[in-house]
């Protein structure tokens, strides 16, 4: 979903429909997690729209970190895919009680990975907007079924590994499938 030079990203309607879809996956879920599920989309929407108004708290920490997080680029990404992978893995390997506490732990993980990404930024303001978009858009829901799952934890940090059944089998879902998966589950009190 990339754009080119005569076209920018959104200008079809493949793109616009590829932007619509996490807007539309609550609609695969009942009760709590689609409440789950809800409360972080209106929270992502919410973090673009400050950080596209002039003026915000979020607008001027993205413009005083924008370089460094450029600059931070790859191994941010590496930061997400290694989540995602992690995610996957608690999904298809975890006693199912277990998946949500293995997401938990993943999504802090990220966290402490993207602090590391920016640690050669001259200033805060990059790592500061990670964290504060993070929260907002997955922290503060993960925060009210993660429990003593939480970032830097004993809990996570006693969790065994997993080696997942069928390796070659991953890396086909993405974060949205894997989140409604594992609301699927809390949703069934399978954790």
């Amino acid at each position: 979903m990339g754009g080119s030079r005569d076209r920018p990203v959104g200008e079809t309607s493949g793109d616009r429909m590829s932007l619509l879809v996490p807007f539309k996956f609550p609609e695969c879920l009942d009760g709590l997690p689609r409440v789950a599920a809800l409360l972080s989309l209106q929270a992502m929407e919410e973090a673009y729209e400050a950080v596209c108004t002039e003026g915000t708290e979020l607008n001027q920490l993205y413009y005083k970190g924008v370089a460094c997080l450029n600059e931070a680029g790859n191994e941010l990404h590496h930061c997400m895919s290694k989540m995602r992978h992690e995610m996957e893995i608690g999904v298809v390997a975890a006693p199912r009680k277990e998946v949500v506490h293995y997401s938990c732990c993943a999504f802090y993980k990220v966290q402490d990975c993207f602090d590391d990404a920016l640690l050669p930024c001259p200033n805060a303001a990059a790592k500061e907007f990670m964290n504060t978009v993070l929260d907002k858009i997955v922290g503060e829901v993960l925060s009210l079924v993660c429990g003593k799952y939480s970032r830097g934890s004993t809990a996570c940090m006693e969790l065994p590994g997993l080696a997942p059944p069928y390796p070659s089998s991953l890396g086909s879902r993405d974060l949205f499938e894997l989140a409604i998966e594992n609301a699927a589950i809390l949703g069934s009190r399978g954790s």
